[in-house]
């Protein structure tokens, strides 16, 4: 599929608003991710990927003296992000090609959406070059043998789906996930698994949701986690 055309569904699918019934992070993902990241006063930060700016009006509350920077492809998904969060910078670019000069950011994060691009190498390329040395990405990625996944694949035989957006996703485990990152000039320090379902999971019943979260999330080892967190550096031969 050509930019243009992964643009233009993206068009679609935020103006027909499926990235509310898909959307894949709560609160709670926030509010976990926020107590891996160091609160960065002073700091210029990017999401790429950034959709309509939820986690960058996160990040603004977290240290308001922050400088945020949000890029997408989707021109209504900023429209969306301009309107919630006028304090952040936004760009409308495609990841693969960002006009970001190299060493720009303090910290970057990718969450969610690099599974979607469609070079994901030369968007994680991207991600390296306009880190600063000793800076920190967080690139959050969706697992192919998510357990919940193999259940559904199970019972209705239909690949993995998240957030109707089959029309351009990846999945991958966590050793091919960092095969790609580290091939892209990324060190990966450390992984985190995550697992909680949010309320925007349509496929499985409310009630399903909530005896998974409490009964079998906190058990599932990393590898048939729901997604991982990369928390990465810019590798020393970049």
């Amino acid at each position: 599929m050509s930019y243009n055309d992964v643009k233009a569904r993206y068009d679609q699918w935020h103006k027909r608003g499926e990235c509310e019934t898909g959307k894949l992070y709560d609160v709670h993902f926030f509010r976990r991710l926020g107590k891996k990241v160091e609160t960065p006063t002073h700091k210029t930060v990017v999401d790429i990927g950034c959709g309509t700016g939820s986690w960058l009006r996160f990040m603004h509350d977290l240290g308001p003296s922050i400088q945020c920077v949000g890029l997408d492809i989707s021109v209504q998904a900023l429209k969306v992000a301009l309107e919630e969060s006028p304090f952040v910078d936004y760009v409308c670019a495609v990841a693969e090609y960002s006009p970001f000069s190299d060493n720009a950011f303090d910290y970057l994060f990718c969450l969610g959406s690099l599974e979607h691009f469609p070079d994901k190498v030369k968007a994680a390329r991207e991600i390296a070059r306009v880190l600063r040395e000793e800076s920190l990405a967080y690139v959050f990625l969706p697992n192919l043998y998510f357990l919940g996944h193999i259940y559904l694949v199970l019972r209705t035989g239909e690949p993995p789906d998240e957030g109707l957006q089959h029309f351009s996703e990846s999945f991958d485990t966590s050793r091919g996930w960092g095969r790609l990152l580290s091939s892209a000039g990324l060190d990966v320090k450390k992984l985190h698994k995550y697992n909680r379902i949010s309320s925007a999971s349509t496929r499985v019943s409310r009630f399903t949701r909530r005896l998974y979260n409490m009964l079998i999330a906190p058990l599932l080892p990393l590898n048939l986690s729901y997604g991982f967190l990369y928390v990465c550096k810019k590798s020393k031969q970049n």
